[in-house]
């Protein structure tokens, strides 16, 4: 596996999306820990990577139910 599509698998656009929306909350109601938001880019990957496999997870169970269908 390339760096780039490495990268490209981490960078979800919910996850973005989401991360973004947390770090503009957390810099408005709480500017104290404004210093904590570049952990956000840390958890970018971790997180993008539960999604999918939430996502894997969840198609298993509806082809495992249209299967049991007589």
């Amino acid at each position: 596996m390339n760096t780039s599509s490495f990268w490209k698998s981490c960078l979800h656009p919910k996850v973005l999306i989401g991360l973004g929306v947390l770090a503009v909350a957390i810099v408005l109601l709480f500017p104290k820990f404004a210093a904590a938001v570049p952990l956000l880019l840390v958890l970018v990957c971790p997180v993008s990577m539960a999604l999918m496999m939430r996502g894997m997870r969840h198609g298993e169970h509806h082809s495992q139910s249209e299967k049991e269908k007589p």
